[in-house]
């Protein structure tokens, strides 16, 4: 099992500052789970990270310190990342988040 990343956010995770990442489709991860990091669709790093929780909310409930979770100062810059990433912002739009830890190898 792997996640996708762009090159910035793999950045931010391998650095620890980015430990939530959100989808507009639901994951097919779980808790406990230890998944491979990608970048892009071909390339798979030798880290993986393990999933801490995964859950619903709405995409406008995102709180100052999930911002800072995903590895965001402020919020402008999380809506802007969403829309590049997804082409659009819809505050009342389900999502799915997850929390997780970057694995010791």
């Amino acid at each position: 099992m792997s996640l996708i990343f762009k090159g910035e956010h793999l950045d931010k995770i391998l650095s620890g500052l980015k430990t939530q990442t959100r989808r507009a489709s639901r994951p097919k991860v779980k808790a406990g789970q230890s998944v491979r990091l990608r970048r892009g669709y071909s390339k798979y790093l030798p880290e993986s990270i393990i999933i801490q929780k995964v859950f619903t909310q709405k995409l406008g409930d995102i709180t100052e310190d999930e911002i800072y979770k995903e590895g965001f100062n402020k919020r402008n810059e999380f809506i802007e990342a969403w829309t590049l990433l997804y082409g659009s912002w819809n505050s009342e739009k389900t999502i799915w988040v997850i929390d997780f830890v970057l694995g010791e190898d």
